[in-house]
Order: structure tokens, then C-alpha cells, then sequence
């Protein structure tokens, strides 16, 4: 009967950790990247725009990204005529967000006199 009932309390355990295991594996990428359920999708890619340009890019693994580049702004939000000598600052948002839904605070950084080139999320093929 111990036999037994040690054979069943392992196979519950096992049971339990795979169970675990798989709940985990599953939820992974939802919990350490959430912004990656709209990656490609129209809302959260960039539109054309005047006021920025997108530099698609790259990488040697074949990851394709978009950067935005948009020039320092000054009074009223037009180009800032000193904007090739001003500071450049590098906006990165984090997991849970995409370019489209940053755009209003990568504006705000942009109204201060300095260069701001951003980049998206990596863009689906």
C-alpha cells in the first residue's frame, strides 16, 4: 500500500509541475511582452506623416523594425531652424506599448529643442 501511495503522490507531483510548466510556457510571452499581440496590426503601425519620417531597418537575423525620425520643433511645433545642432535624444517605450499609442509623448520630447529618432516594434512579414 506505501508502494502505491508513493507512485501517486509522484505522479500527482509530475502531473503538477507539467501542468504548471505548460500554463507558464503559454502565458510567457502575454507576461514579459504584452505590447506583442499588436505587433503588424493597423492600429499600432505609424502612418505616413510630414512632421516624421520611417526608416525601415534590418537586422542580420532578418528582423524587420521601423525607426521614426523627426526633427527638433520649435515655438508652435515647426521645425526648429537650429535643429541640425541640437542634442539627440532616443526614445525606446517599452514592452507593453507600440509606436502608434507613443506618439503623443514622443511629441512632447520632440517640442523640446532637440532631434528625437525613435523605434517601432519589430513589423510582421
Amino acid at each position: 500500500m506505501r508502494r502505491k501511495t508513493r507512485y501517486g503522490l509522484a505522479a500527482t507531483l509530475l502531473l503538477c509541475i507539467a501542468g504548471i510548466s505548460a500554463v507558464r510556457g503559454s502565458l510567457e510571452t502575454k507576461l514579459v511582452f504584452p505590447g506583442s499581440s499588436s505587433q503588424g496590426l493597423a492600429g499600432a503601425l505609424l502612418p505616413p506623416n510630414p512632421d516624421y519620417e520611417l526608416i525601415p531597418l534590418q537586422t542580420s537575423d532578418g528582423t524587420r523594425i521601423v525607426a521614426e525620425f523627426g526633427n527638433a520643433l520649435g515655438n508652435g511645433g515647426k521645425k526648429d531652424a537650429n535643429a541640425s545642432h541640437a542634442p539627440t535624444v532616443i526614445f525606446f517605450y517599452g514592452n507593453g506599448a507600440c509606436a502608434a499609442s507613443m506618439a503623443v509623448m514622443a511629441w512632447q520630447v520632440a517640442d523640446a529643442p532637440v532631434t528625437v529618432p525613435r523605434a517601432d516594434e519589430k513589423k510582421r512579414k
